[in-house]
């Protein structure tokens, strides 16, 4: 079985070298490239054509969501996982907008990741407990 391949964009190298460790550990996942430059992931995502994009939402130049969102109208198939520290219900409602895969807390394990990671390929989705009930809180 193929790998999934993995492109991850965070502006903090920190995380990307963590991020990438967590990836690396799975069996079923390559990490393909890492960004820390939204405007660098925009040019070379579309020609990598990876299969999940982990992205972090704050980054200078294009945030999280823009990114996402002028990579989807070239690579609609595209699957995307979200990372941040944001819980309010505007970001939570936006990222549910633009068709994210999955929304990922900084602030959990990684555990969580590789699950999250796990859904994705399936092409399942993937939005943890604490987002879960942003949305029950905000729609009743």
């Amino acid at each position: 079985m193929d790998k999934h391949s993995v492109v991850i964009v965070d502006d903090h190298q920190m995380i990307i070298d963590g991020l990438t460790r967590i990836v690396a550990e799975d069996n079923g996942f390559r990490v393909l490239s890492t960004y820390s430059s939204s405007k660098e992931a925009l040019q070379k995502v579309p020609i990598l054509k990876p299969d999940i994009l982990l992205v972090d939402l704050e980054m200078p130049e294009l945030n999280g969501l823009e990114l996402v969102s002028r990579l989807k109208k070239e690579l609609p198939e595209l699957r995307t996982i979200l990372l941040t520290m944001h819980l309010d219900h505007a970001t939570v409602k936006k990222v549910m907008e633009l068709g994210f895969d999955a929304y990922i807390l900084k602030n959990l394990d990684e555990m969580e990741l590789k699950i999250a990671l796990n859904k994705v390929a399936k092409g399942q989705k993937y939005f943890g407990a604490s987002i879960t009930e942003v949305l029950n809180n905000t729609s009743t």
